[in-house]
Formats: C-alpha cells, sequence, structure tokens
C-alpha cells in the first residue's frame, strides 16, 4: 500500500511541477 501511496505522491509532485511550467511559459512569452 504504501508503495502505491509514494508512486501516486509522485504523480502529483510531477503534475504540480508541469501547472508551474506552464504559467511560468504563459507568464514569460504571452501569447
Amino acid at each position: 500500500m504504501k508503495q502505491k501511496e509514494l508512486w501516486i505522491n509522485q504523480i502529483k509532485g510531477l503534475c504540480i511541477c508541469l501547472v508551474v511550467i506552464y504559467h511560468s511559459v504563459i507568464t514569460f512569452y504571452p501569447t
């Protein structure tokens, strides 16, 4: 169970990082 929870936490962290990068790109390169 702990292994699965750790994997889910890693996926959540990756999604958060992608969202932060996405917003940064929009901020620096407005369309």
